[in-house]
């Protein structure tokens, strides 16, 4: 493993410390203002459509974010990792090469993506209400939107804007929503639809993509628009593969029992499920901040061969997202009731779904920053492979589980796929670094 010297180490680790630090303080405090305004988004959303128009719009969105993904084709992590590579080396041809390559490929995956759902649902039609088809059919129009926002967003990441690389859709696009929907209810005769309210959510979309367009444009160093364009298309998509594959699975982990509860019961009890799950993520909320935090130190302590320190970090990490995770977990449980019944009474149904869907994400808590450890460290493709292990035993689980049993069936295939996927890493990182990173237990083996 390479190493830096120790006179590297003494200069670089303090600035790159205050950068890290100062980075994730700003985006820790983004993503909870935008986990708050994407709670009250739906919140409004479910008050505001009424429990099928909701569970319909619910439904498009998880489709939208699953197409863009797919359009994406990884490329939105390629972005990141070359632009910030190439950025160092200040090799100008390829920056150039790279956005002149990912932005059409990225607009050209996202149309073809939304244009086959499009198709799909079309020929479709009698298995779904003229509701649900018409917010998902408004929904495939902004598949592109979203997938070039996400791109742009990644990009101004690997370029270092770390608070512009996130805050337009963690925060601004939600809470902006939000507002046009209420001002728009006020307005109309009637309830609003969900084809009407994924409309707005487009739009706004749209805008924010316009947005992080400019911001790029800005950040874009100036020797950029005048270098040869160099291309590596190659190399660009066979190194984001297994990220890409990472990626993708674990959002299509996270939707697709949403999806298939849509498919295999009906758009409201789809929202009620998803409600359901959106409100015990609140349980890893802990575990994202620290491994927000954490994954850039644990890349520098592994290139500079700190084992020991590289543990310390990871149990640390593990112990301080359970702990959030028992105190979250124990509010829900006290309170899921009241907090499920802010949607409407009808979501309180939903309510043994969230306490089940809630020890998955303990065991998430409990397992420590494995996904982390292996993207950070050079694992990306055991990564990728376990989770798509998980996947599937997910989607054949819920196809089991959903028809005897309803959402509960759902949020227990998930816990059973949650478990396996984190067991399936926990071994790996324990062959590849020699310690488990769990809260509760831990064994190093010298190296």
């Amino acid at each position: 493993m390479p190493a830096s010297s120790s006179q590297s180490s003494r200069t670089a680790s303090p600035a790159s410390g205050k950068t890290v630090l100062s980075a994730s303080t700003a985006t820790f405090a983004i993503n909870a203002l935008g986990a708050g305004a994407l709670f009250i988004l739906h919140i409004t959303m479910a008050r505001v459509l009424g429990p099928e128009e909701y569970g319909a719009f619910y439904l498009t969105v998880a489709w939208i974010t699953i197409l863009a993904l797919i359009g994406k084709g990884g490329l939105d992590t390629a972005a990141t990792r070359f632009a910030a590579a190439y950025s160092a080396a200040e090799d100008w041809s390829r920056m150039r090469g790279l956005f002149r390559f990912v932005v059409p490929a990225v607009a050209a995956g996202g149309i073809a993506a939304g244009v086959i759902f499009a198709i799909i649902l079309t020929a479709a039609s009698d298995h779904f209400d003229d509701s649900v088809q018409a917010a998902l059919l408004t929904g495939a129009l902004f598949v592109p939107v979203l997938a070039l926002l996400q791109t742009s967003q990644a990009t101004l990441i690997g370029l270092h804007r770390f608070v512009r690389g996130i805050v337009i859709e963690r925060l601004a696009v939600p809470a902006i929503s939000m507002v046009l929907v209420l001002v728009i209810d006020a307005l109309i005769d009637g309830p609003l639809s969900a084809r009407y309210a994924v409309m707005t959510f487009g739009v706004v979309m749209a805008i924010g993509f316009a947005v992080a367009a400019v911001w790029l444009t800005r950040a874009m160093p100036s020797a950029v628009s005048g270098a040869e364009v160099v291309s590596g298309k190659r190399h660009w998509l066979v190194t984001a593969l297994p990220l890409a594959v990472l990626s993708a699975t674990h959002m299509i982990l996270n939707h697709i029992d949403t999806v298939m509860v849509g498919a295999f019961v009906d758009s409201e009890a789809a929202g009620q499920y998803g409600v359901a799950a959106r409100l015990s993520a609140l349980v890893l909320f802990g575990l994202i901040a620290v491994n927000g935090v954490a994954a850039p130190i644990i890349s520098r302590h592994y290139s500079q061969g700190k084992h020991d320190a590289l543990l310390r970090l990871a149990v640390l990490t593990a112990r301080t997202g359970l702990a959030f995770a028992v105190v979250a977990g124990l509010f829900l449980f006290l309170f899921g009731d009241w907090a499920l019944a802010l949607f409407g009474r009808s979501f309180t149904a939903s309510y043994g779904v969230l306490l089940i869907i809630m020890i998955s994400h303990i065991i998430n808590a409990a397992a420590g920053p494995v996904g982390v450890l292996m993207t950070m460290t050079g694992g990306e493709r055991p990564a990728a492979l376990a989770m798509l292990i998980a996947l599937i035993a997910n989607i054949t689980l819920n196809t089991l589980l959903i028809p005897a049993y309803g959402i509960e069936g759902a949020a227990v295939a998930t816990v059973i796929s949650t478990a396996l996927w984190n067991g399936l890493l926990l071994r790996t990182v324990k062959d590849r670094l020699g310690f488990l990173p769990v809260a509760f237990l831990f064994r190093a083996r010298s190296r």
